[in-house]
């Protein structure tokens, strides 16, 4: 995922007093430094870290550099300015068309063949060590968002859903249409109603019949319901189509292409913290922003 910085201020409802002077900070993160004073652009800071911490007064200015990228960072504004005196967060070289970017993604590297058409990279060999503490839980190719493998895929069957022909029990159903393989740790979304789905882990699965960790709690029967499967290698087989195999800390990728060089992917990272954070602007609580 990746959010391009534009001009914005940020302002308090309540009035704060305007300082003697007012600060313009500059922020690259492929030349800068945090030792820096961040006041000149031969002296940038380097990290949304230490923009964080900066003791931001009315009047200031925080901008970032064209064409730098910030990779797992978070950057969070909690100070404000007045409605006469923003707070304000831009770009320099002023008119750029390269926007600065907060991505929480990384690239993955070291992608090997497994099996026909099916690639895997590590996440924890390489250059991979490390930058993936939690996995992944979005791919990118060439910036291009790529969609979990999935059974039946989008298009086929019921427009991507296959149907329950019988639920013997709470914990099982059958399909006579599930293709042949062993589902065991795939998850089952159960298409209730039009405003929920039924998650459930696949434990077990012997021809056409799942095994299931948890009830279904499906109203009167889980028969006759939509479905689809995914979370697991069977579901790989349109180019493009992956799969994180949390158990491993692997990544399978389905390329007609062959294997993909270092750099052409890139997992979004997720974090033990909060990884809806990672790569982000937040607004602190009370603030107004004008775009």
């Amino acid at each position: 995922m990746k959010l391009k910085v534009f001009v914005f201020t940020v302002v308090l409802s309540i009035a704060l007093c305007m300082p003697l002077w007012a600060q313009t900070y500059y922020v690259s993160s492929s030349v800068g430094a945090d030792s820096n004073d961040g006041l000149t652009q031969s002296t940038p800071l380097m990290s949304a870290t230490k923009v964080n911490s900066l003791n931001l007064v009315p009047g200031d200015r925080v901008l970032f550099k064209c064409g730098d990228t910030w990779r797992v960072e978070t950057l969070v504004i909690t100070k404000s300015g007045t409605e006469a005196n923003p707070i304000t967060y831009s770009s320099y070289p002023e008119g750029c068309q390269d926007k600065p970017v907060f991505s929480g993604s990384r690239a993955i590297s070291g992608w090997e063949p497994h099996s026909g058409n099916i690639y895997v990279a590590d996440l924890a060999k390489g250059n991979n060590t490390g930058a993936f503490p939690k996995g992944i839980n979005q791919l990118f190719r060439n910036g291009k968002r790529l969609s979990i493998g999935r059974w039946p895929n989008i298009g086929e069957a019921d427009n991507g859903y296959s149907t329950i022909d019988a639920a013997p029990d709470l914990k099982t159903i059958t399909d006579n249409e599930l293709p042949a393989a062993d589902w065991t740790n795939a998850v089952v979304h159960i298409k209730g109603m039009r405003w929920y789905m039924i998650n459930r882990e696949v434990t077990g699965s012997s021809g056409t019949t799942l095994s299931l960790a948890v009830d279904t709690e499906c109203w009167y029967g889980c028969k006759g319901w939509g479905y689809f499967i995914n979370s697991h290698m069977a579901t790989l087989d349109k180019d493009g189509e992956w799969f994180y195999d949390s158990a491993s800390n692997k990544v399978y990728l389905y390329s007609t292409t062959g294997s993909p060089a270092d750099g052409d992917m890139e997992g979004s990272v997720v974090v033990e913290d909060d990884a809806r954070f990672m790569g982000a602007i937040v607004l602190g609580l009370h603030l107004k922003t004008h775009i």
